[in-house]
């Protein structure tokens, strides 16, 4: 690469060459900053989509700890003295689903119709697994994971339970931090722009020594 000895061109060919470098260099800082957006957004769903599994379970266990179905009814056995445990069942049944193998609804929260009923011959087949069934539902326009299974009385008879929990709360701290990065982007952009520009020019600083000493070089002065 040559480099030109007049002033006015090598000047203009350095601050070129400098706005290319500079240009790469925020391509490359862009491309990935946005990368690193998309995986702290894919990573921020998938940690509270775990969560989400996880209350859920600790819900289904509470249900069984708490609900008794006596003769096709459900009681709830728990201290109504004791706020704690009425929060916990009154959460509980906030979407909450109870129904005998043959479809009937024996007990349903106001909500209960944001929840999969399934039909008798799926919970049969719950019978026969006996492994938790997990679902996603969108209700007006609003996501839902629902965890669905079987329980067995004491008199051995099976009962279908559906509970779920909104995405909501998570949805919207993913929107919020997905809102503030968008606004920091471009600030963070604009900044390593200047800080780009700054490194290309120290890289190229021998480069323009080296060009303007090149022309006071002779055979004399070598």
């Amino acid at each position: 690469m040559e480099v030109p000895s007049n002033p006015a061109r090598r000047w203009r060919f350095t601050a070129g060459l400098r706005f290319r470098l500079t240009l790469t260099y925020l391509v490359f800082f862009t491309i990935l900053l946005s990368f690193l957006g998309v995986f702290f957004h894919e990573t921020l769903e998938s940690l509270y989509d775990g969560q989400l599994h996880h209350i859920l379970n600790e819900e289904w266990a509470a249900v069984r700890g708490y609900l008794r179905i006596e003769k096709g009814k459900a009681n709830w056995f728990y201290d109504r003295e004791d706020p704690e445990e009425a929060l916990i069942v009154d959460r509980l049944k906030q979407i909450y689903l109870l129904s005998d193998l043959s479809g009937r609804i024996v007990e349903a929260s106001p909500k209960h119709d944001k929840l999969l009923l399934e039909s008798p011959a799926a919970m049969r087949e719950m019978m026969r697994s006996r492994e938790a069934v997990w679902k996603t539902k969108i209700m007006d326009g609003e996501k839902y994971l629902i965890r669905q299974g079987l329980i067995i009385t004491e008199d051995q008879k099976p009962y279908f339970i559906a509970i779920g929990r909104s995405y909501e709360e998570g949805e919207g701290l993913i929107e919020q931090f997905t809102r503030r990065y968008s606004v920091l982007l471009p600030l963070i952009i604009l900044t390593a722009s200047f800080l780009g520009w700054f490194m290309a020019g120290r890289a190229l600083r021998p480069i323009d020594d080296v060009a303007r000493t090149a022309p006071r070089i002779t055979g004399a002065n070598l």
